[in-house]
């Protein structure tokens, strides 16, 4: 998953404005039309205007799509402009690319507002942006957008007796050093400021692991590795399945462990790390877990993590760091009528999605949405529970958006007012996030 902190509003103010700029002064690309072999068409969008000063606030949407990202408008689905696969800041101020072209990697830096422009270099060797998790989308890149790292290129990185990263510096000449590293390491994450990056070292035989950060500037490992002090001699054991990032340097890693799933939070600010275990997730199969998905309540108190296929939901306690409590989603609920949600700035997306209140826990199943009071982790409902939706995400004006498991963009309506609309086109895999502009 390309992961998305919340943004601090100041923060968003360039972006909404060259959105509303962009709406008021640009022909939108017209989104592509026809329903995907296979797939069940859900009835079409009206179009309608783009939203003028004064109207009701207008959702933007972050998709991804099989080259990059497409920001569109989430009332219509209309196109505004296309982003190159890349890894993004933490705000989408910045898109880093890198693009092997013979015996060198050619690495962009481009403006998120539009696509302009950065910063580039030229890097000898074969070099590649770094994923975490199954399907992750790229990462690598601090959330200040200043510094970007690089795995080597290699056919067999597993168990390597070195291991090198590119260290980019974004700017007009960007500036570039290698680390070069001994043993078998992974990319984990960056701290916000990019000074720290945090490894996954690989014991020589097993699936044991341990993190370890060294420093960015110099490449010097620190002596000791991160563990959960609550355990220090806990064995680390696993794979990593999805990642989300949270405020304050906070990311959260969810692991399938020879004991069922755990995640891992770890601050990439201080360096320190809690392991929280998720009970009765042993014996899953490889097809169960791929559907973990990891959301952040919006003022970063809890985490959730919920399966979409067996329905099983928890919330973790970021105070504690301990599971709180724990819920089970049936298979299929009516929908019930709730109140209107408060409007919102940045969400972040993925298999399961929080609303701007905090109230509500949305989690994409094979049959609909389905959706969660936080308080307690009952069941509320499922929208559209006739199709499966494999990614999800709540914007301010309170609309759920779903990516359907044939790649189509849904509006989904609100709990209190439902609806099941396609809009614009299709051949998507993930809502990436949402941006309120009013």
């Amino acid at each position: 998953m390309s992961r998305l902190t919340l943004a601090a509003p100041a923060k968003l103010a360039g972006f909404a404005a060259a959105l509303l700029i962009a709406a008021a002064c640009t022909v939108a690309k017209s989104p592509a039309t026809g329903t995907p072999p296979g797939a069940t068409a859900h009835p079409p969008a009206t179009p309608t205007a783009v939203t003028e000063a004064g109207d009701s606030a207008e959702d933007v949407l972050v998709l991804r799509t099989a080259t990059g990202y497409e920001v569109v408008f989430g009332r219509t689905g209309e196109s505004l402009f296309d982003l190159p696969n890349g890894a993004a800041s933490a705000d989408w101020r910045s898109v880093a690319t890198a693009t092997p072209d013979g015996a060198t990697t050619n690495v962009q830096f481009v403006a998120g507002e539009g696509g302009g422009w950065q910063g580039e270099a030229v890097i000898p060797g074969q070099w590649r942006l770094p994923t975490v998790g199954r399907g992750g989308g790229p990462s690598g890149l601090s959330s200040d957008g200043r510094i970007l790292v690089l795995e080597e290129a290699k056919a067999s990185p597993a168990r390597s007796r070195e291991t090198r990263f590119a260290v980019v510096q974004a700017g007009g000449n960007a500036k570039v050093h290698v680390i070069k590293l001994e043993g078998s390491f992974a990319f984990d994450a960056l701290s916000p400021d990019g000074q720290w990056l945090y490894l996954i070292e690989r014991a020589s035989t097993g699936q044991s692991y341990q993190v370890r950060r060294a420093l960015v500037s110099t490449g010097r490992l620190d002596d000791g590795v991160i563990v959960d002090k609550r355990n220090v001699d806990e064995v680390m054991q696993g794979e990593a399945v999805t990642q989300r990032t949270g405020p304050d340097g906070w990311v959260y890693t969810l692991y399938r462990g020879a004991d069922g799933a755990f995640v891992h939070a770890l601050d990439t600010a201080n360096g320190g790390a809690f392991c929280i275990d998720l009970p009765d997730t042993d014996n899953e199969s490889d097809a169960v877990t791929a559907r973990w998905g990891l959301a952040l309540e919006p003022t970063g108190r809890s985490l959730y993590a919920a399966n979409g296929e067996t329905g099983q939901v928890y919330e973790i306690d970021l105070e504690d760091f301990a599971v709180a409590r724990s819920g089970l989603i049936p298979h299929q609920v009516g929908v019930i009528e709730l109140a209107k949600f408060e409007n919102g700035d940045w969400a972040s997306a993925g298999t399961a999605a929080v609303d701007p209140k905090g109230e509500i826990l949305f989690v994409a199943r094979d049959n609909g949405v389905a959706a969660v009071r936080t308080s307690d982790l009952s069941s509320l409902g499922t929208l559209d529970p006739a199709h499966a939706y494999r990614s999800v995400v709540v914007g301010g004006t309170a609309v759920v958006y779903g990516i359907d498991s044939q790649g189509a963009l849904i509006r989904l309506g609100s709990m209190a007012k439902p609806s099941t609309q396609q809009i614009g086109g299709s051949g998507y895999s993930a809502v990436e996030a949402v941006v309120t502009v009013r």
